[in-house]
């Protein structure tokens, strides 16, 4: 059951523990939490697009009178629109050698800027200014370690390729 860096980095760790303990009921247990939370999240991702883009950009900044058909129709291109999108961010990530392991990680560095400028406004009287300073200091240095994590990335790509 060793599962290496790049596995885990994949993600492979969950159904290598369920293959493990359970046997193969454990791997399809595991294919099928995997597909429905998929499932769910792709549903909810596409539903907050569509009447994102129909109602606060198509509706208000377009054509206000626009037609409950003509808002339907606009939802559904949005929709096909960014499953086109999210298709190619995610190819060129995987060529990038991007993985899970990675998007958790900048996920918990983008949302550590936020939570502590969030709490720091909620529990101090005082705290909007500080707040603020410590929030744009913080996204400054994410920012830039992600910017040159990426260049790397690129770069070592680049250099493969060619």
């Amino acid at each position: 059951m060793p599962v290496t860096f790049s596995e885990a980095g994949d993600g492979l760790v969950p159904p290598a523990v369920g293959v493990h303990l359970m046997g193969q009921g454990g791997a399809f247990l595991i294919a099928l939490q995997l597909f429905m939370a998929v499932t769910s999240t792709a549903n909810s991702e596409q539903l907050a697009v569509s009447s994102l883009f129909s109602y606060d950009i198509y509706k208000r900044y377009i054509k206000p009178e626009a037609s409950g058909r003509e808002i339907i129709f606009v939802s559904r291109v949005s929709i096909g629109a960014w499953a086109l999108f999210s298709g190619i961010i995610a190819t060129i990530l995987k060529d990038l050698g991007i993985g899970l392991g990675w998007t958790y990680m900048m996920m918990g560095f983008l949302s550590l800027s936020l939570s502590l400028s969030l709490s720091l406004s909620l529990s101090l009287a005082l705290s909007l200014a500080l707040s603020r300073s410590l929030s744009l200091s913080m996204h400054k240095y994410m920012y830039m370690y992600i910017y040159l994590y990426m260049c790397v990335r690129i770069h070592i790509y680049l250099c493969i390729c060619m």
